[in-house]
């Protein structure tokens, strides 16, 4: 039996985690569920966790014009 695993962190944590485990297990889609009540407050956590992939995009786009390769 499979059981869900919950990962908790800042938007940078979350989204590290999830990029090791689409390249451990080639997972293509996530299921984010968010136990926030507060609308606000869970519009702020997808926001910072929308921060941090558009960040590490940013960083990989420019490292691969540059040529730097990981």
């Amino acid at each position: 039996r499979k059981y869900p695993t919950l990962i908790a962190g800042s938007g940078e944590e979350v989204f590290e985690k999830l990029l090791q485990l689409h390249q451990r297990y080639q997972i293509d889609e996530f299921i984010i569920d968010l136990p926030i009540a507060d609308p606000i407050h869970r519009q702020q956590a997808l926001t910072r966790l929308a921060a941090a992939r558009q960040a590490a995009h940013h960083i990989a786009d420019r490292l691969s014009t540059s040529g730097v390769t990981s």
